[in-house]
């Protein structure tokens, strides 16, 4: 079972059908993050940044150590080789499970407690005290939680993220509601769906900007595989069905980041892809590798809404969607794709045939 089969697979979005292909992909992420830290252990670097920690590794729980191997932060400092960030983000974890007394002026890695004594000025969203003592920021019902350490941190003006701000605190509890919505639509309309979308979002981060109007949009990065970045998604201009339509395509976009490490089937056989494709769903010009995720994406969103279609599901909203997605497949033209590996080609060509047939 090949990674490129199991994603073909899950986003079908088929009842039964996605349990072992999860799995599969998952692994794939997990044996990443496990494999590049048993080697940096043996780097003095990391060893050093873990002091005086580094004896009680051995002793973290199951849980702590699942947070560990699911954190967004402790990918990134993975697969970007960033030995700092990967020692600081483990030893948060460390103190969080094993160290209750002590308090670092730190978030954990997932960005969801704060370890210092008193809480972060930098801030504005309330926190509450948890059983353990720790500081905690809000969480979905289904316990995704918010990461509170990277709103100011994240820009990338070309995937839409400006520099901006935190959400404030009456956004964020407006928003956690909102998400709330959201996640029971997607629930309703596909459980195969939510169950992808729970697994693989491992925190959330909430941003707004000054546009107007606030327009909604998400973003995700194959470096952070988890995190999932929503914008705006607290204005009163955002619905649920928006906010369930962004994380289903951001998880979309981790699940073939997963599938992309076992083999570079989206990659160019030989040096770099060269030209922009522009995209028949937004218009938008598209380096190649993003192009082929948004050609997986937008296929795994059609039948998202043709699944809410099928159980009657706002059939007005999810017909208008599955009609403008399934024209952009029409537009589709797949020559444009140059220097891809055959596999990837032979896929997307696959998705086009799928999306438009009958």
């Amino acid at each position: 079972m090949s990674a490129l089969s199991s994603l073909a697979t899950v986003i079908e979005w088929r009842e039964g059908a996605d349990a072992a292909h999860l799995d599969k992909l998952d692994a794939l992420r997990i044996n990443l993050v496990a494999g590049a830290l048993a080697s940096a252990l043996s780097r003095p670097a990391i060893r050093a940044g873990l002091s005086p920690h580094l004896n009680l590794l051995p002793q973290i729980s199951p849980n702590a150590a699942d947070r560990i191997f699911q954190a967004p932060a402790v990918c990134q400092a993975v697969r970007l080789n960033d030995a700092g960030q990967l020692a600081a983000t483990v030893k948060a974890e460390i103190v969080f499970d094993l160290c209750p007394d002590e308090h670092v002026e730190s978030w954990t890695a997932l960005g969801d407690a704060w370890l210092g004594l008193y809480g972060p000025v930098a801030s504005p969203v309330r926190l509450r005290m948890g059983a353990d003592g720790r500081l905690r920021g809000p969480s979905l019902a289904a316990g995704i939680p918010v990461d509170l350490a990277s709103p100011l941190l994240l820009q990338h003006p070309a995937a839409g993220l400006d520099a901006g701000c935190a959400v404030s605190a009456d956004v964020g509890d407006a928003t956690i509601c909102k998400l709330d919505e959201a996640a029971t639509l997607i629930e309703a309309i596909s459980p195969p769906a939510w169950s992808a979308v729970r697994r693989f979002t491992a925190n959330l981060v909430l941003r707004q900007d000054g546009r107007s109007p606030p327009a909604f949009r998400s973003a995700s990065s194959a470096a952070a595989i988890g995190r999932c970045v929503l914008v705006n998604a607290g204005s009163s201009e955002t619905s649920p069905a928006e906010i369930a339509e962004g994380l289903v395509h951001e998880t979309v976009h981790a699940l073939a980041s997963c599938a992309e490490i076992e083999a570079p089937i989206f990659l160019p056989i030989e040096g770099e892809i060269r030209g922009d494709v522009r995209s028949p769903w937004t218009g938008a010009l598209l380096h190649q590798h993003a192009f082929l995720h948004a050609c997986i994406v937008w296929f795994a969103i059609q039948r998202f809404w043709e699944a809410a279609l099928t159980a009657g599901i706002l059939p007005g909203h999810a017909g208008r969607r599955v009609d403008q997605i399934r024209a952009g497949f029409k537009r589709l033209e797949t020559s444009t794709c140059q220097a891809v590996a055959p596999a990837a080609l032979l896929f997307i060509t696959d998705l086009k045939g799928r999306a438009t047939g009958p």
